[in-house]
C-alpha cells in the first residue's frame, strides 16, 4: 500500500467534517440548529478537533525535510491514540479506525525508508 499524505490529511478532515455535521449542531433541516450538544458530543467534538490539530502537524513536520524521526514518531503516535478515542467514543467505526492507522503506519516506513 502507496499512502499518500494529502489523502490522509483530506480523508481526517472529511471525517472531521461528517462528524461535526452530525453532532456539531447542524441539524437536517434548513436553519434548524441544536442548542443542547450533549456531553458526548462535546467530548467528541474535542476529540475531533484535537485530531485535525495532531494532522495539522504531523502534515508539517512529514513535509519538513530536516524534522528528526523521533518528532514524527511522536507525532503519529498523537495521531493514533487519538483515532483510538475516535472508536472509543463512536465518532468512527473499528474499520476506518484501521485503515487510518495502516495509512499512518505505511506513511511513516515510506518516511523512514526515505
Amino acid at each position: 500500500m502507496s499512502a499518500d499524505l494529502e489523502s490522509f490529511t483530506i480523508e481526517i478532515f472529511d471525517t472531521a467534517l461528517q462528524y461535526i455535521n452530525k453532532y456539531g449542531g447542524a441539524a437536517s433541516g434548513a436553519g434548524e440548529v441544536s442548542l443542547s450538544p450533549t456531553a458526548t458530543s462535546n467530548s467528541g467534538m474535542s476529540i475531533t478537533h484535537d485530531l485535525q490539530m495532531a494532522t495539522i502537524e504531523f502534515d508539517h513536520l512529514y513535509k519538513k525535510a530536516d524534522t528528526p524521526i523521533e518528532g514524527l514518531e511522536e507525532s503519529a503516535k498523537k495521531i493514533e491514540g487519538l483515532l483510538m478515542m475516535e472508536e472509543t467514543f463512536s465518532i468512527l467505526g473499528e474499520q476506518k479506525v484501521k485503515h487510518l492507522v495502516d495509512t499512518l503506519r505505511d506513511l511513516m516506513e515510506t518516511k523512514v525508508g526515505a
